[in-house]
């Protein structure tokens, strides 16, 4: 999208741009709680998230393995269905997020998020879904791992 003219007068307007863009990346609420209708059928999170349940499994496989490799942590998801890594920028020379989530896809074929498609300020995070399969998720994070071993940018 392209926006001439006098930008001064319509910060507002811009800003509201740029949410509705960001909204593209996570469904909203609305959205999230009409799924269950659309597919029809008892359908309930609460199977997926108890202590043996598929999520719950899979947020724990990927907040453990995470937090394993040297230069990245991250909190355990309280909800969602990602987790927010941070990036030692010293350690591997970070100053573009999204170079680096380029880097990993190129050289490792795995998909994240930079953090600043989410607003955040600084330039050292990506946002990892873990809603793959654990055998999945597994390898997935075995590819990052490889990947930030000899990241330097």
């Amino acid at each position: 999208m392209v926006l001439s003219g006098p930008k001064e007068h319509a910060k507002g307007y811009i800003e509201g741009l740029n949410i509705l863009s960001s909204m593209r990346l996570c469904a909203n609420v609305p959205c999230q709680n009409a799924i269950q209708t659309a597919l029809g059928g008892y359908q309930s999170i609460n199977d997926l998230i108890q202590g043996d349940g598929r999520l719950n499994l899979q947020r724990n496989l990927a907040h453990k393995m995470i937090n394993l490799i040297d230069g990245l942590s991250c909190n355990p998801a309280m909800g969602a269905l990602y987790l927010f890594v941070k990036v030692d920028a010293k350690k591997f020379n970070i100053k573009d997020d999204e170079k680096m989530v380029l880097d990993l896809l190129q050289q490792q074929q795995i998909l994240v998020v930079h953090g600043s498609g989410f607003n955040a300020d600084d330039k050292n995070y990506f946002r990892l879904v873990f809603l793959p399969h654990i055998d999945e998720l597994r390898l997935a994070i075995g590819k990052i791992e490889t990947f930030f071993s000899n990241y330097h940018q």
